[in-house]
Order: C-alpha cells, then structure tokens, then sequence
C-alpha cells in the first residue's frame, strides 16, 4: 500500500472520538483506497464505521469504481444492497438513497434499482420516484430521449454557512442521538419536501458527471462529450443545484472536449466565486474548482486573485475549518498546475495542525493533507511525511492530557 493510504489509515484509527467527525474520514479514507483499487481494504474501512456512513461508504466504492469506467461492476454491486437506505433515519435515510438512485442512474439501472428497493420492501419517498424525459441531439443528429437530470429546475443557491467547531459538524440523526429526540420520518428540521427536493437536485446531474469520468477513463471521448452536451441543450438558463456543481461541470465538459461550448460561461462563473460568501464552510472547495477552471482557459492572474480570496477568508474561520480549507485550496492549486502554491497551501494547513490544542483536530488536518494529495496526484514531500508523522506520534501523549 502507498506511503499515502497507509499514513491515512494510522490517523484515522487513531481518531478517538467515535462522533461523525471520525465516521466522514472513514467514509473519505474508503473511497480513497477504492480509486486506488484496493476494494477490500475499502470494504474493511467501511465496516468499521458504526453509523449510517458505513453505507454512505460502501456508495463511495461503487462510485470510484463507475469513475474507473467499471459500469457492470458498479451495476451489480448496487443492485447487491438494496437495503442499504434502512442503515439510516430521516435525512440520513434519504441521503442513501439519493446517492444510490443517482449512482444507479450513472450505470443506467435506475428501475431495476427501484424493483430492487421494492422486492426488499424498502419505502421510497415518492419525491425520489420522479422523473421526467428530455430529448437531445446525438452526434447523428436523430433525437434521442433521455432521462432529465433531476437538478435542471433547481435554481443556484449557496447560502452562506458560518464556520463551525468539529462537534457541530453532526447530522439532523447525530444531534438527535446526542439530545435524545428523533426527528420524525420524512418531517426533518428543514422540512422533509425542502430537503428532499434539494438532495433530488443533485442526483441526475451528478449521475451524469460520474458517468462522464468514467467514459474519459475508458478514453470514450465522444461519448462523454455527448453526455455532458445534454446539460447545455436544457432549455435552463440555470440548471446547476450549486455553485460548486457549476464549477466543476464547466471543467469536466472541457476536459471532455467541450471547449467552445462552456467557454462563455467561464468568466460569470469565476466572478460569482471572487465575491463568494467567506464564512461558507466549504470555502476551499468551491474556490478551489474555481481555481482548476480558471487556469483550464489560461487565467492564472484570476486563479491567483481566487487563491488571495479564500486565503484571506479562511482566515475568518476556525482552526479546524481553516486547515480544511487551506488543504483543498492545495488540492485545486495543484491540478491547474500551480504547484508552488499547493505546496503553500499544505504547509499552512499541516503547520495549523500541528499546534490545533484538539488532537483529533490534529489528525483531521493531516488526514485531509492527504486525501488532497491523493485526489490531485501529488506526492508527499519528506518533509511533509515527517511532520505528519510527528502528529501522528504526539496524538496518543494529547490525548491522554484531556482524558481520552
């Protein structure tokens, strides 16, 4: 196993405290080994998780195993866990299936997937059973009747969203279980149709960007390229659930060969994000795909001016947010090609970990380090592997002086 996935295991498992914070790394640190083609370490990782991520894991694997281009694989394992939605409550209930039913779409077994839920009786909410039919060009020129992507109606909303102490990152289920309430099934605190319609808003369009990656991995070119055409023939002028979303289509159609067609929309999306709420807790990724996009057209200057902005608004945030955002910042800097800055990036964030007083904080952000150096295919410099390795080593001595 890589030097990587192994530092990634060790931080992971000496994560104490077993709160979502913990269970999200597992979930993280099993896709990781699965794009990396280890599917039993993967699988052993996802087992361990006790709580509704251990599906949400299992989904992770079928996903990096669609993104590999392995759709009959990734068909049958889905097909294997139609009961997977019963791990969860609520919300968490809903996230499973939203993820499963748009993964199903990707490899194109949605109604087998939904005959699957129905022979293992496993109540969907009817919201999730929609949906509608498109038609677009094929490269032919016939016209040819697709599924809609779910999200094509759903206007682009990023409300802003304060940065939060790891124990506050909890689902509507976690802080249920830590008040002692329950919400209600398909009545959460949100108000179940509201989520629900926004979890749906993701699916189609997810499902096919999935897909895409893996018919670029399979070197389909022309087929991906029709795939992501189908967004742009939405009579939408606003198709994408999130900014985020937005962003990263925009840079998956190019690599698609979609140049042309997504070039016009570059410079709008890339203005939004230079005035993109800085307390949003995901401020490092969004500004990090804003990045990748920016030097895919040759803006270096504005991929620059995006990297000033989020270094300045990470600042704003907690420590523990920081080092997040200062991680994936790393990761979009590195895959435009601005390899100096991403090493910056990660020498904040693992410095930031260093002296966080949280241990589990400590490991979180060294874990994190990792990962985006896993997504973006950069090695571990030695001298980053010995300061993750300190961490590593003083975790036990911290957190025995809090009584863990």
């Amino acid at each position: 196993m890589p030097p990587q996935l192994a530092l990634m295991e060790s931080l992971a498992s000496d994560m104490r405290d077993a709160g979502p914070i913990k269970s999200e790394s597992l979930v993280e640190l099993s896709k990781a080994l699965a794009s990396q083609g280890y599917w039993d370490q993967a699988e052993e990782a996802a087992q361990s998780i006790p709580n509704y991520r251990s599906a949400m894991a299992k989904l992770c694997s079928v996903e990096a195993r669609i993104e590999k281009g392995e759709f009959q694989l990734a068909a049958e394992q889905l097909l294997s866990m139609p009961n997977l939605p019963t791990d969860g409550i609520a919300q968490q209930t809903w996230e499973i299936i939203s993820k499963q039913l748009s993964l199903a779409e990707a490899v194109e077994v949605f109604p087998e997937m939904m005959a699957a839920y129905e022979k293992a009786k496993v109540s969907i909410p009817p919201l999730f059973k929609v949906a509608d039919a498109i038609t677009v060009p094929d490269p032919a020129g016939r016209n040819v009747t697709k599924s809609q992507p779910l999200g094509s109606h759903v206007p682009t909303i990023d409300p802003p969203k304060k940065s939060l102490p790891p124990d506050h990152k909890k689902s509507v289920g976690d802080q249920a279980k830590v008040s002692g309430g329950q919400p209600k099934d398909y009545e959460a605190s949100e108000g179940g149709e509201k989520l629900m319609t926004r979890m749906k808003a993701k699916m189609g369009i997810k499902a096919l960007m999935v897909r895409a990656k893996g018919l670029l991995a399979l070197q389909k070119m022309d087929e991906a390229k029709q795939l992501m055409m189908t967004i742009l023939t939405v009579d939408n002028p606003n198709p994408f659930p999130n900014l985020l979303i937005q962003t990263e289509y925009y840079g998956l159609a190019w690599q698609a060969g979609l140049e042309d067609q997504v070039r016009p929309f570059f410079l709008p999306t890339l203005e939004s994000l230079k005035s993109f709420p800085v307390l949003h807790s995901d401020l490092g990724a969004y500004l990090a795909a804003g990045i990748v996009l920016a030097c895919l057209d040759g803006k270096q200057d504005m991929a620059k001016e995006l990297l000033a902005y989020g270094k300045e608004g990470l600042r704003q945030h907690s420590e523990f947010s920081r080092n997040e955002g200062y991680a994936k910042l790393g990761e979009g800097c590195w895959q435009a090609g601005l390899e100096k800055e991403a090493r910056d990036c990660w020498e904040r964030s693992l410095q930031g970990a260093s002296v966080i007083p949280n241990p589990q904080s400590r490991a979180v952000g060294a874990f994190q380090v990792l990962l985006a150096q896993i997504h973006s295919h950069a090695p571990t410099l030695p001298n980053e592997e010995k300061q993750i390795r300190a961490i590593l080593e003083k975790l036990p001595e911290a957190y025995s002086a809090i009584g863990q």
